[in-house]
């Protein structure tokens, strides 16, 4: 797409062109000064251009030194570390593991899951169960689980959060606004509304009490 940039954005432009007049909207360019400090200020005689210089070649320009950055040498180093998870042993070697370790930790052993059922199949399930592995497994898989492979969760919590908390409710509780973004984002998990019922008669029981 940045190779062939013009043509690229030529059929984006027609198309949102198109939607533009469906809604009697016209494309226009912001308005140009002589020095301006908060965008950019290319002069461009038609919105077609304007909008190819200063949007969409520096989206792909910036998208691209993401990637670079994101799958670069150091990243494939360490990915291997994906095997401290039981469920993934199998995915990577031995010396593949011990090799991304040694960019942090040393000294990893796998022999304590082996041959078990049930292990756990995500970073932070294995870190959960960290107890009884060395304290150097646990920071190695503490460190893989912050790995910056992809942001996926984050995000959903970032979207979750801008929906849930609106210039409408800028003042709910923490409590509150972590149950409903939890309750959003886990949307598959069903609940039990008697439980739920049963547990907060229990906490107003216990309030009278007290």
């Amino acid at each position: 797409m940045r190779a062939d940039c013009d043509q690229v954005f030529d059929h984006l432009f027609e198309d949102a062109e198109s939607n533009a007049n469906k809604l009697l909207i016209e494309i226009k360019m912001p308005r140009l000064c002589g020095r301006q400090t908060n965008r950019n200020n290319v002069e461009s005689g038609h919105p077609r251009d304007y909008y190819r210089r200063t949007i969409f070649i520096p989206f792909l320009d910036h998208f691209i030194e993401q990637l670079e950055s994101r799958f670069n040498h150091r990243m494939e180093s360490v990915i291997a570390l994906e095997g401290l998870i039981p469920d993934k042993f199998m995915k990577h070697t031995t010396s593949a593991i011990i090799a991304a370790g040694m960019v942090y930790e040393n000294d990893i052993s796998k022999k304590i899951w082996k041959g078990k059922t049930g292990v756990p199949s995500t970073a932070v399930a294995a870190l959960s169960a960290c107890d009884d592995l060395t304290p150097r497994i646990r920071t190695l898989l503490l460190i893989f689980a912050t790995l910056p492979v992809t942001t996926a969760t984050s995000e959903i919590s970032f979207s979750t959060l801008k929906r849930l908390k609106t210039y409408l409710r800028p003042t709910m509780r923490v409590d509150r606004l972590n149950g409903l973004a939890l309750l959003n984002i886990h949307h598959e998990i069903e609940i039990d509304h008697q439980k739920v019922v049963d547990h907060f008669v229990r906490l107003e029981r216990m309030r009278r009490q007290s």
